[in-house]
């Protein structure tokens, strides 16, 4: 069934390329050749097919590669159930699987279920088999309800009662003159011309339960069943290969010819059987495969044998050796039922728990799966033999020479296994620096040297090696300072003799003589001529003070990597970009350079790569900015995550590989080899939904969807099928009649219209894949809106005439009524003039007095709320911004000392401008009296008072015969605490507004915001439905440094930004975080800066008063 798929797929190419030669083929007319020529014509068209699929194909799996190093991505979400029996690409692209519930389409995002509830034309939803035919149609074969054909979006299907010898389908395979052959409990069916003929038991079938179906490059049928065993079909009849003739078992659940000529037999519970020239190979689970329940066979682009088993996974067979994959390396399941090799060289494995997919990457990553001992890498190096050291994190140093790991450790003579640092000696050997154990000189298996705190070295956890040009070796330690060692002598280096940090995070040997050396926070320093000199900090242009990375080219100039950015010394002058200019990450960990002129960096978010020349153009002002390319998880990374922090952080090697140590493994990068997928995605428009109707596989543009016009909405679905990286396939459309350019769309696989005029219109969208290439042919949607009956042609030219004549007539009419009235006109006009002109004066000067009185009334609440004295004596630490929206305020502060501290308020009254002021004035006057005159200082009950006092002070017009009802509910809502300097308790009651505040103690919140103390929901006067509810304080303890802070509403609720929206509470907390430790004025410089920059043009919305507190010390404590 799935070598069937594989020559499905190349045969499209031959038909491309010899439709004349294979006509005859795919008409079934074969009578007039014999069997010797046909089987002669069909391998010819076998290699050939091959031949061109290779050419027109995408990139394989790289068998060079182990199986655990491809790239591993699971699917299951969308599955109607997870088993999968079988897995074919149809040409247009999609992939569909076979489940127990029917079968699913997939697209690359999503599956599209198809069964019973559906389909009406499927019979079961247990899908066993799939195949498609040389005309394109797929073939589902199910258990219990036949097989069925799915073929220009139409589904049908045949049964017993139709030929079919039964409805439970196992097999499927389509034969060298197109005819369809179904293998089933009940024989082998075979579909030709039209007509049904089935074989079993009477052709020499011993069971008819036929489980496998194949043909090799003569033309020949191989049948696999179950229990009875192997067939050949010769002469429309069956014949059983013996135990002679290399017979293994009595059930095949798989056949598999390869391209070398070698036929494969999966026989279940004995082991797979190779046949070549009639002589037979048994491999078992003692050579190397996983189980003997051999369930499925496919064979790659390049060769290998991939074998599916019930219970041990996935097996390849390359190059005479096998290589397991199974759950623990990352399958879904170790029951495989289907592989299957895509047009882009990935591979599908079905299991019984999802879709596991093996594809090749830029990347390759050698970990715990590839023998090391220990996944987290920190440092790597290359010997003078060309063998590559790892250093691990607690599994000491490994030396990998092609795939043969080697690991050296205590029993080594290396103190500690947590290596940090490993570095090739000139004179043959691996330095290797740990942490906590020294450093030691590994030679031929063993330590020859060993360096420590005991044997002179400053610290013992060493972090950066390096040899200079005299073969002097630098020991860099972390807190310990600098080593030399020289001829077996240790020198020491520190901050006492002029090292600007003693943690070295990087060395580098200077192609001029001396050391580079990178500190922790201290910048970058050089040793030459026996001393320290040219120290680098980020007050010299240094893109900041710890250094982790160095690279210097043939020139001198030295590149440096630091946690801000990346800088450039030349000739004694620093330049440094950052990620605003184009770099992925500003933390750099280690810096390579590839032969083809680009920088490959690595990060805590993984690697990147860099034109050399559009950094230089940066640096040097030439250009703005760069663009770097990121490689993660997608390019076969297991994690994003580099390590760095140690030195050397990656290695070139003398191949041209550069490796970078990870926390899960050592990945490798081969730039010239780098995987590039040459196929551009096939493109569908899967769903088109005009005015709410749905319509599934949408007609291309030569077959026209015509709908009514109604409210002109089009909704349109479409797909580019690249499986590589899906998430990486962009998108661009264009509607013709529409619109005028094409629309980049990114990945969004949806384009939406609305309000389109009726008319004739065509989608066009085109897609490219995971590295740009793009499909320009893409795929197109017709459609036509037709206008309703009063919009049609007719309709308006009778609309045009009998509103033309209208016109006419009333035009005529018209114009006598309007000569007379323009007489009349004239007159009313000049009266009409000078009335206009003596009310402007009386209403400019109703308006200078209007405004006086304002200004006035501003001049009396600016006095009253002039608290600059007081707030002197009680507040050393404070700010106050106060914005009226206009020239008086609705919101107000108020400041009061006691005894013991100071009571502060902010409060926003109804409405703002003159009625806001007034109530303001009334409030503020209310607070002098309840704490001033009657010695309130509780927050909760001065709110009390406070409510009734504005409560009568509001309802005292009531008494008034001819006072109006209120038109609005008079209130405020305000936010008081009692700050008491001596105890450090701040006291906090709120009527509709919080206090935001930070202590030392409790710190911001989860969130990274100030922390909110929420008072009651009841506000002061106006509405009556909380009446009930208490005011309530709330104290917390406050050390010095506290920051206190209360706001009415007006700063949150100013719009502005992009989407003219709301500054938010949320927002304005974790702005005051930020700026909490800032003195108080800086604060309310930064505030309003803040402010102004979120509201640009926009209007002042809301009266906006906001008070900051720094707690200090009670006033007249030192």
């Amino acid at each position: 069934m799935r070598c069937c798929a594989r020559r499905l797929k190349t045969r499209k190419s031959v038909r491309a390329f010899t439709s004349a030669e294979m006509s005859f083929v795919v008409s079934g007319r074969v009578p007039c050749l014999g069997r010797t020529r046909l089987r002669r014509l069909w391998l010819g068209c076998w290699l050939g097919a091959w031949l061109i699929a290779m050419t027109l194909s995408g990139a394989a799996l790289n068998p060079r590669k182990l199986v655990t190093q491809y790239g591993a991505d699971v699917f299951r979400e969308g599955l109607p159930q997870q088993s999968i029996h079988a897995v074919v690409q149809t040409r247009d692209g999609y992939l569909w699987c076979a489940t127990y519930e029917g079968v699913a389409r997939f697209n690359g995002v999503s599956f599209t279920v198809f069964d019973r509830n559906n389909v009406p034309a499927l019979k079961s939803n247990s899908v066993w088999a799939l195949c498609e035919d040389r005309a394109g149609a797929l073939w589902l074969g199910t258990v219990g309800g036949g097989l069925t054909r799915y073929a220009n979006g139409e589904f049908s299907t045949v049964t017993k009662a139709d030929g079919l010898a039964s409805d439970f389908v196992y097999a499927l395979c389509e034969g060298p003159d197109g005819a369809l052959w179904v293998g089933t409990d009940g024989g082998v069916s075979c579909l030709r011309d039209g007509r049904w003929t089935s074989y079993g038991i009477q052709q020499g079938l011993a069971r008819p339960t036929t489980r496998a179906l194949c043909f090799d490059r003569s033309g020949t049928l191989w049948v696999g069943t179950e229990g009875g065993g192997l067939y050949r079909f010769v002469n429309e009849r069956f014949v059983r290969l013996t135990a002679e003739d290399g017979a293994a078992g009595e059930t095949i659940y798989a056949i598999r010819e390869t391209r070398d000529g070698a036929l494969w037999i999966g026989f279940y519970g004995v082991g797979l059987a190779a046949r070549r020239n009639g002589q037979t190979t048994l491999y078992r689970e003692a050579d190397g495969l996983p189980s003997p329940l051999v369930w499925t066979l496919c064979e790659d682009r390049d060769g290998a044998l991939w074998i599916g088993t019930d219970g041990g996974g996935a097996a390849r067979f390359h190059a005479g050796r096998l290589e397991t994959f199974a759950a623990r390396d990352g399958l879904t399941q170790n029951f495989v039922r289907s592989i299957y090799e895509d047009r882009e060289g990935s591979l599908w494995l079905g299991t019984n728990a999802g879709l596991t997919r093996l594809r090749d990457t830029t990347i390759t990553v050698f970990g715990v799966p590839q023998g090391l001992p220990a996944d987290s890498i920190r440092s790597l190096c290359e010997d003078r033999d060309g063998a590559l050291w790892i250093g691990t994190d607690g599994g000491g140093v490994c030396r990998l020479s092609g795939r043969q790991v080697t690991a050296y450790g205590r029993a080594q003579g290396i103190l500690n296994e947590s290596v940090r640092s490993v570095f090739p000696d000139r004179d043959g050997g691996v330095w290797v620096g740990t942490n906590g154990g020294g450093v030691a000189l590994l030679r031929d298996g063993k330590a020859v040297a060993q360096y420590d705190r005991r044997r002179g070295l400053s610290n013992d956890s060493v972090y950066a090696i390096c040899q200079d040009r005299a073969g002097d070796v630098w020991i860099g330690t972390y807190g310990g300072g600098l080593n030399c060692l020289k001829q077996g002598v240790v020198t020491q280096f520190t901050t006492e003799n002029g090292l600007p940090n003693n943690t070295i995070r990087c060395l580098l040997p200077d192609r001029d003589g001396g050391v580079w050396i990178g500190t922790n926070g201290g910048g970058l320093c050089r040793w030459r001529d026996e001393s320290l000199t040219a120290a680098y900090r980020a007050a010299d242009g240094l893109a900041g003070n710890t250094v982790f990375a160095l690279h210097q080219d043939d020139d001198g100039t030295l590149w440096i990597g630091t946690e801000t950015g990346l800088s450039r010394l030349r000739a004694g002058r620093l330049t440094s970009v950052t990620s605003r200019a184009g770099l992925y990450d500003n933390k750099i960990f280690h810096i390579l350079a590839d032969a083809d002129g680009f920088f490959w960096m690595s990060c805590n978010k993984g690697i990147f790569r860099v034109r050399r020349a559009d950094l230089e153009a940066v640096l040097d002002g030439t250009r703005q900015t760069f663009e770097s390319r990121a490689y993660g998880i997608p390019e076969g990374m297991k994690t994003p995550q580099c390590n760095g922090a140690s030195s050397p952080a990656g290695w070139a090697t003398r191949a041209g590989a550069l490796w970078f140590p990870t926390s899960r493994g050592a990945a490798r990068i081969l730039p010239r080899e780098e995987t590039f997928n040459p196929l551009p995605p096939p493109v569908v428009v899967e769903l088109a939904a005009v005015n709410g109707e749905r319509q599934v596989n949408p007609p291309a543009a030569q077959a026209v969807a015509e709908f009514p016009q109604g409210d002109g909405r089009v909704e349109i679905h479409y797909a580019g099928l690249s499986f590589l990286i899906p998430a990486r396939v962009q998108f661009r459309f264009r509607l013709e009649g529409y619109d005028r350019d094409w629309i980049e769309a990114g990945n969004r696989r949806t384009a939406f219209y609305t309000n389109l005029a009726a008319g004739r219109y065509v989608f066009r969208v085109q897609a490219c894949n995971n590295d740009g290439v793009w499909n320009e042919a893409g795929a197109t949607y017709a459609f036509y809106l037709r206008p309703p009956l009063w919009r049609r042609w007719w309709a308006i030219l009778f609309y045009a005439v009998a509103v033309g004549g209208s016109v006419y007539g009333g035009v005529r009419w018209r114009l006598g009524i309007l000569e007379r009235r323009a007489a009349r006109l004239e007159a009313v006009v000049a009266e009409r003039t000078a009335e206009v002109v003596r009310q402007r004066d009386e209403i400019a000067a109703q308006r200078a007095e209007m405004l006086d009185s304002i200004r006035y009334a501003e001049r009396i609440q600016r006095s009253m709320l002039d608290y600059r004295g007081r707030v002197a004596a009680a507040m050393k630490e404070h700010f106050i911004l106060f914005l009226p929206k206009d020239m008086v305020s609705g919101d107000f502060y108020w400041i009061d000392q006691t005894a013991d501290g100071v009571i502060v308020a902010v409060a926003d009254c109804t409405g703002h401008g003159v009625p806001g002021a007034l109530l303001s004035m009334v409030g503020s006057a209310a607070l002098n009296q309840i704490v001033r005159g009657e010695g309130v200082i509780e927050p909760a009950l001065i709110l009390e008072r406070l409510d009734v006092s504005l409560r009568q002070t509001l309802q005292s017009q009531d008494g008034l015969a001819d006072a109006p009802p209120p038109a609005t509910a008079e209130g405020m809502e305000i936010a008081i605490c009692h700050i008491d300097f001596r105890q450090g308790v701040v006291t906090f009651a709120g009527a509709g507004r919080p206090l935001y505040y930070w202590t030392p103690d409790e710190g911001l919140d989860a969130d990274g915001r100030l922390r909110e103390l929420r008072g009651n929901r009841r506000a002061i006067g106006g509405d009556q439905r909380r009446q009930d509810e208490s005011f309530m304080s709330h104290q917390r303890s406050v050390g010095r440094g506290a920051v206190l802070y209360l706001t009415s509403d007006g700063f949150a609720d100013q719009p502005g930004g992009e989407k003219g929206r709301g500054y938010g509470t949320r927002a304005l907390r974790k702005r005051l975080a930020e700026l909490r430790e800032l003195p108080m004025t800086e604060q309310k410089a930064k505030l309003t800066e803040t402010l102004r920059q979120h509201q640009g043009d926009l209007p002042q919305r809301d009266d906006i008063a906001l008070i900051g507190i720094r707690v200090l010390a009670a006033p007249g404590e030192s």
